[in-house]
């Protein structure tokens, strides 16, 4: 009789050689929602390993993930989903731990963890309030929508992504993305700048990359700008 070790072989996935295919890979009926905890409805290939590539954030929570398969088709799914993916050994630069503190139901938190790579760090793609992705890329306005406030001393912006700096000058533009990344317009693009006259609806910001653009004003201390402090700026957007 064989036993499983550390796993019940009962749940193993099943490959029909009738059909040709696994049994629980059915796919994704509408690809632009977020997969659930429904296993029969998630295209995920048993036998093979996804890839995390890009988070998926509403405000400061993580909703969910996209994912890459070995043929490179992308899926949306959810956190949970992603998780219960990790604990399976399906995914091929995320594991999950237990988290030492217990819940109030007595339940152990699973967390997930980056293997290879940080997840704080991958690309976010933002939703709204109702789970709409937002999708600048294949908009007809081609503008970006970011925050934006003049200079009035000069300064250095440190880049700890990819480990540059920028040297900004007074009446030079700083300008933060959705995703709390801090850039530098020079006053001679200025014309680029369109003002909103009203907040910008589907549009939500996670600042979780400031940390990652400290600022050092010539002759003050380097500094991380707040979200807070972000929050003040003007929206504008890029033209």
């Amino acid at each position: 009789i064989i036993r499983g070790k550390g796993i019940n072989l009962n749940n193993l996935p099943v490959f029909d050689t009738n059909k040709g295919d696994f049994r629980s890979n059915q796919g994704i009926k509408n690809p632009n929602t977020l997969g659930g905890n429904n296993r029969r409805n998630n295209g995920v290939n048993p036998m093979g390993q996804l890839t995390l590539i890009k988070r998926i954030m509403y405000k400061q929570s993580c909703l969910g993930y996209i994912v890459v398969d070995h043929l490179g088709v992308e899926r949306k799914l959810s956190r949970d989903r992603v998780v219960e993916l990790a604990a399976q050994h399906l995914l091929s630069n995320a594991v999950v731990q237990k988290y030492s503190q217990r819940e109030s139901n007595g339940n152990t938190q699973l967390i997930l963890r980056g293997m290879g790579c940080d997840i704080r760090n991958l690309p976010i793609v933002t939703v709204d309030e109702n789970g709409n992705i937002v999708d600048t890329e294949n908009s007809n306005d081609k503008s970006i929508s970011v925050r934006a406030v003049k200079m009035k001393y000069g300064g250095i912006l440190y880049n700890r992504e990819n480990n540059t700096k920028l040297v900004f000058e007074p009446t030079d533009y700083m300008i933060c993305t959705l995703d709390g990344r801090l850039k530098i317009l020079k006053n001679s693009e200025s014309k680029r700048i369109e003002s909103l006259n009203k907040p910008l609806k589907n549009k939500t910001e996670s600042l979780e990359k400031l940390n990652m653009y400290p600022v050092e004003i010539f002759g003050r201390p380097i500094q991380t700008l707040s979200a807070d402090t972000i929050r003040k700026w003007p929206m504008v957007k890029i033209i």
